[in-house]
């Protein structure tokens, strides 16, 4: 039996194999990195919202288990929104310790309609009494991107029994 021995000279790609398939490459990369990039950025407003959810989630049950009235509190300090659930008797803004958001977030002040408190930064709440009833008036939260302020999620408190759902860009202006 013959054992042939592979010539150097035809192993590998050529030169320009290479600089073809790294123009393939950097192609392919320019038409999928903007949807890359708007993906994630869809993915922080989403998860930033479901926060926003639980918070008032977390202050409406822990209303209901403590028999007092509770309040989930939310801010746009500059550089990111904040939240905290606390309990009503509680001052808001002497909670050294608040929840922070995805970075961009915003809070959308033409289309939120909670309650909002007169410091500053002006701190947005709604209330839960001790059966989990809204206390005071309904309305939402509306969050959206310093990037793309027309993608907007929202959280509405829709009924006086404090029923939550969630709805998202022009469900949000309803």
């Amino acid at each position: 039996m013959k054992i042939k021995i592979a010539n150097p000279a035809n192993q590998g790609f050529t030169l320009i194999e290479v600089l073809a398939g790294i123009i393939i490459l950097g192609i392919l990369t320019a038409i999928a990195a903007p949807n890359l990039i708007g993906f994630l950025n869809r993915q922080r407003l989403i998860s930033s919202n479901n926060q926003v959810y639980r918070a008032m989630l977390f202050a409406q049950s822990n209303a209901k288990r403590d028999k007092v009235t509770w309040q989930a509190s939310f801010r746009d300090n500059g550089d990111r929104v904040e939240w905290v659930a606390h309990p009503a008797t509680t001052e808001p803004d002497t909670i050294p310790s608040w929840n922070q958001l995805e970075s961009d977030v915003v809070i959308d002040a033409s289309t939120t309609l909670l309650t909002v408190s007169m410091t500053n930064p002006p701190i947005r709440s709604v209330r839960f009494d001790l059966n989990g009833n809204t206390v005071g008036r309904l309305g939402r939260l509306t969050i959206s991107l310093r990037s793309r302020p027309n993608d907007r999620r929202c959280v509405f408190v829709s009924t006086l029994i404090g029923t939550l759902r969630n709805a998202e860009n022009n469900n949000c202006l309803i």
